[in-house]
């Protein structure tokens, strides 16, 4: 568990470079803006295919609304504020993405603690069962050790 957290933050981490960083080919705010919703974009579509829309259905509507808040800051001329929405949008894919993962390994743990409370119960009455039998073979000898006596 703690190596996917680590790894969605690193994936939150390099995509907010990637939207803050301004590469020698790329070094004006278009560029950048369009690489921020590209970014924004993918991140919700990740979070959509690993189940953030339902584990997260409010972080996934709002990354989506800040994604289209971007979009429209972008047509509209105001590149830094779609920049900004951009990674609003991909902060809250990660979100998503952490709660539907955080879900998912509590419903691992949780089949796992069932499974072994399960096979616990099993081996408590695999020693019952043992204990019977040797009440019952005990109570067979006494009951031949009287019937030779008789």
């Amino acid at each position: 568990m703690l190596r996917k957290t680590i790894f969605a933050s690193l994936l939150a981490s390099s995509a907010i470079a990637l939207a803050l960083a301004t590469p020698a080919a790329a070094n004006k705010t278009t560029d950048r803006a369009r690489e921020a919703i590209a970014a924004a974009e993918a991140k919700i579509h990740s979070a959509e295919t690993v189940g953030g829309g339902s584990a997260a259905p409010h972080n996934t509507a709002e990354a989506r609304a800040a994604l289209a808040v971007a979009k429209e800051d972008f047509a509209s001329g105001h590149k830094d504020a779609a920049i900004q929405d951009a990674i609003r949008a991909s902060a809250l894919a990660d979100t998503a993405i952490g709660i539907s993962q955080r879900r998912k390994d509590d419903a691992v743990a949780s089949a796992q603690d069932a499974q072994k409370a399960s096979a616990d119960a099993a081996r408590d009455q695999v020693g019952a069962a043992q204990q019977q039998a040797v009440a019952a073979q005990q109570q067979a000898a006494d009951a031949g050790a009287r019937a030779d006596t008789a």
